[in-house]
């Protein structure tokens, strides 16, 4: 069976960090990330049912606003796994998690003390990536 290793002289080292070496089989490998990518398409599965609450709990004005909730989730998703992702290779995950956290906590209050649709939107998104 095909391994997927990580060599160390791929990473840029640190030395605060301890030495880890990664080994998974290629069928673990594709089940996990079969499973990541399942993630999202279930998340907006939930989702749907229960659009249209969503959209009067946001205080969207027809039916047409209920699809930015959708766009801006996916859009969301993708941000955070464009700015979170190189941010953690770099840095290492507990301080990218920090950093997420407390991005999270100055979105959270945006999205509570504003009355667009589209702030609370993109607020909800934003809160469902971490």
């Amino acid at each position: 069976m095909n391994k997927i290793t990580h060599a160390e002289h791929d990473v840029p080292s640190r030395p605060d960090l301890p030495s880890v070496s990664l080994q998974i089989s290629f069928v673990e490998f594709v089940g996990l990330t079969a499973a990541l990518m399942a993630l999202t398409a279930l998340s907006i599965d939930i989702m749907l049912p229960a659009l249209p609450k969503i959209g009067s709990a946001l205080g969207a004005s027809s039916e047409n606003d209920n699809q930015l909730i959708v766009i801006l989730y996916i859009a969301g998703f993708a941000a955070g796994q464009l700015i979170y992702g190189p941010l953690s290779d770099h840095l290492g995950r507990r301080p990218a998690s920090g950093a997420s956290s407390r991005s999270r906590t100055q979105k959270w209050a945006l999205g509570r003390t504003s009355n667009l649709i589209w702030i609370k939107a993109v607020h909800r998104g934003v809160a469902r990536l971490k």
